[in-house]
């Protein structure tokens, strides 16, 4: 357990919103997820609001593009270091996390510094062109996925220092207190936090084994 002896307060050094019951949020790389958190599983919780349906949809939409665009950063910097591609995939995922970046400033008028989601819903409704945004988003990510697919999963050289290295079981992630990427980010949107379980269409086979 980690206990925090000083705290100094450091306002103006991050640029963002600020309102009562709504702190910044420092990562970067998950602004929007982080957010929905705290609000949920906290703020939220604590004054018992009931959230509106289609703002619980909105948030996992969002957090689900936010999700995408932070392993985007991961698997491009990560193909560049250990899969020997060089600076192929790195670019085409970057590539990527633009098109969903250019769907956050839509949203919210901001790319990475968002401060959308608010204390029992939304600041302001999705704007009208957002599906259409999302659906295009998906028919190229699809194409790129495919040429993810074709750099990584049969690359030898990938594979050899991946492949049966690492190995964490879910009682040795448990037992060591393991957080974040390492202890497997399909835990978050498990209980309360998400409308996941109530969406219409199928449940991803990750979301089912941990619910």
């Amino acid at each position: 357990m980690r206990v925090r002896v000083r705290v100094e307060a450091g306002l103006g050094y991050p640029s963002g919103h600020f309102t009562p019951a709504d702190p910044y949020s420092r990562s970067l790389l998950s602004k929007l997820v982080n957010k929905a958190k705290y609000r949920k599983l906290s703020v939220e919780k604590l004054m018992e609001v009931d959230i509106p349906q289609h703002a619980q949809y909105a948030r996992v939409l969002l957090a689900e593009l936010q999700r995408i665009a932070s392993h985007m950063i991961w698997l491009g910097t990560h193909g560049m270091d250990v899969s020997g591609t060089a600076h192929v995939i790195s670019q085409y995922c970057f590539l990527m996390r633009e098109r969903i970046l250019d769907i956050f400033e839509m949203v919210c008028g901001a790319r990475m510094t968002h401060s959308y989601f608010s204390v029992g819903g939304m600041r302001w409704p999705l704007p009208g062109a957002f599906e259409d945004a999302v659906r295009a988003f998906l028919t190229e990510f699809e194409e790129y996925m495919k040429d993810f697919e074709g750099l990584l999963t049969k690359n030898p050289l990938w594979l050899s220092r991946l492949k049966g290295i690492g190995y964490l079981s879910a009682d040795e992630a448990l037992a060591l207190g393991v957080t974040g990427p390492s202890k497997t980010p399909s835990i978050a949107l498990n209980g309360p936090s998400f409308i996941l379980t109530k969406s219409p269409g199928p449940i991803p086979a990750w979301y089912r084994k941990w619910s």
